[in-house]
């Protein structure tokens, strides 16, 4: 999906945000070439981690923890198919169990709903992300 060009939409809820959602956006412009902004606090920076370096980090991240993914049913995220599948994962930090909505064309994930926990009661957290890959093009004046 990095190598895919993608806007997300994030919405985090956790003690650290007083139970409170605090969203945030991130663009991946697609290809080992392409670029990542994130949008935080209002504002578009260009991250300094590049798409592949992004896949590097993915890679580690799944080769060191203990992962699983299950079918569970089909169902259509805004009018597109999709698998609907069970995920979890953990390593020594933290566990993660959560949701995720893949397009069954083109096997890119649509949606996810994450819940996230390292260890105490103030590092639980719940993520949702919705993928739209529409349209996708880099925030006006950012470099």
């Amino acid at each position: 999906m990095i190598v895919t060009s993608v806007h997300l939409y994030s919405t985090r809820i956790s003690a650290l945000t007083r139970n409170q959602p605090e969203s945030s956006e991130a663009i991946y412009t697609g290809g080992l070439n392409g670029a990542i902004y994130v949008k935080t606090k209002g504002r578009w920076i260009r991250s300094r981690m590049t798409p592949d370096e992004s896949v590097k980090q993915k890679d580690e991240n799944i080769r060191d923890s203990k992962s699983s993914c299950r079918y569970l049913r089909d169902e259509m995220v805004n009018g597109v198919p999709a698998g609907v599948y069970a995920i979890h994962s953990e390593n020594e930090d933290s566990k993660s169990d959560g949701t995720i909505w893949v397009a069954k064309g083109k096997g890119l994930p649509l949606r996810d709903e994450i819940d996230i926990n390292s260890g105490d009661a103030d590092s639980k957290m719940h993520v949702s992300t919705r993928y739209d890959y529409s349209n996708v093009r880099p925030p006006d004046g950012v470099q």
